[in-house]
């Protein structure tokens, strides 16, 4: 029996998100090394989709960007985000046509993804940055298929040579996490995108889809919950050895930790319990310092200085409000 439309479909969907998220894998395990150009989006989007063509689906272009949008038209997707919108009702994303402009302006915009110079930035800044280097190439949507899965691979990429690491898969955890990703993807793209929809129609419903997505996180506030620096994490979870073995910088830290502990275990020589607890709060201290991204020795020095006075104080202060009895014992 000849195989019908429908069934087609299904078969193709199913077939591609497994061999897709092989072809994933083997990517974050050996990532394919390149500038962070157009040319290496195009070869991370290539190695995801390579398997679709032998398998009998050759509207699979693996790697090449999609055609120009014809002149007067608007290229615009319908998106049924479950939990949030209706099958009747859905959410409206606008992107780029594609044309010769929005390759130069691609081209622009992955100027931006330099590890070099992101690699300078703290926490804050660096969030901001992959923030709008992924919304601006999400507008130009250079390819017909996976563009948000070559994306996260790219950015994760960029991240991981820039000294950060982007959690995606913690937004993958659920519906509900894809679907804050996809509103907040869609806000940044449909908000590049008002001013240049063509038919009028189009751009009012972009304009109803930006109001009824306005309470919703932005892109930029949701990657601040799965963006880190790397040796942040590592000081957080890997033991001092294996956290050194990737970071030697870290060191720093945990020299400054010693030393405070042996500091502590002076003030407080039969209480090993006050400096169990002012090494907790002495490594949470530490741990918010890593976080933020400070990425000079003189920085992260004068901020573990200033950790260690606070502790003082706090310590002082303790003493001050206990009673004459309490000192005694």
């Amino acid at each position: 029996m000849r195989e019908t439309e429908a069934e087609r479909e299904k078969r193709k969907h199913s077939l591609e998100a497994r061999l897709a998220s092989l072809r994933i894998a083997q990517l974050k395990m050996t990532p394919i090394e390149g500038k962070f150009d157009a040319e290496h989006l195009q070869a991370i989007n290539k190695h995801i989709f390579q398997d679709m063509l032998k398998h009998g689906f050759p509207e699979y272009t693996p790697g090449e960007f999609r055609p120009e949008t014809p002149a007067g038209s608007d290229r615009i997707k319908g998106r049924y985000l479950e939990g949030t919108t209706s099958p009747a009702d859905p959410t409206i994303v606008a992107y780029s046509s594609m044309d010769e402009a929005s390759k130069r302006q691609l081209n622009d915009i992955l100027k931006e993804a330099n590890p070099k110079t992101l690699s300078t930035l703290k926490t804050a800044e660096f969030t901001k940055k992959i923030a709008d280097i992924y919304s601006s190439v999400d507008y130009i949507h250079p390819f017909e298929e996976g563009n948000s899965r070559t994306l996260r691979l790219f950015t994760a990429q960029l991240a991981q040579e820039s000294g950060y690491t982007i959690e995606w898969e913690k937004l993958n955890e659920n519906k509900f996490g894809r679907s804050l990703l996809y509103i907040a993807r869609d806000k940044a793209v449909n908000a590049i995108a008002v001013e240049k929809i063509q038919n009028h129609s189009h751009k009012i419903a972009i304009i109803n889809t930006l109001d009824r997505l306005e309470k919703n996180k932005d892109l930029n506030s949701l990657l601040e919950d799965i963006v880190k620096p790397s040796r942040a994490i590592a000081f957080e979870k890997l033991s001092p050895t294996e956290a050194l073995k990737k970071h030697p910088e870290l060191l720093l830290f945990y020299k400054f930790a010693q030393e405070a502990k042996e500091k502590y275990t002076k003030e407080y020589p039969d209480n090993p319990e006050a400096v169990g607890k002012e090494m907790q709060a002495l490594r949470v201290g530490i741990q918010d310092v890593l976080n933020k991204g400070e990425n000079t020795e003189q920085v992260l020095r004068t901020g573990l200085q200033d950790m260690l006075k606070k502790n003082q104080i706090n310590q002082t202060n303790s003493v001050q409000k206990k009673t004459p009895n309490d000192l005694e014992r």
